[in-house]
């Protein structure tokens, strides 16, 4: 994880957008959360993975 990904985490964490994760029951995920980032990191310079 480098800087820009920390930023997103640290303004997720200001304004309390995390969520409890789901499993694939549709339970909640003890100790699990999930929020989105989408439009906090610019990823167009990171490399494409495989597929």
């Amino acid at each position: 994880m480098d800087w820009r990904v920390q930023d997103a985490v640290d303004t997720l964490n200001i304004g309390q957008c995390w969520y409890p994760a789901i499993d694939t029951d549709g339970g909640i995920r003890e100790g699990a959360w999930v929020a989105e980032a989408t439009n906090l990191v610019n990823l167009s310079s990171w490399r494409r993975g495989p597929g």
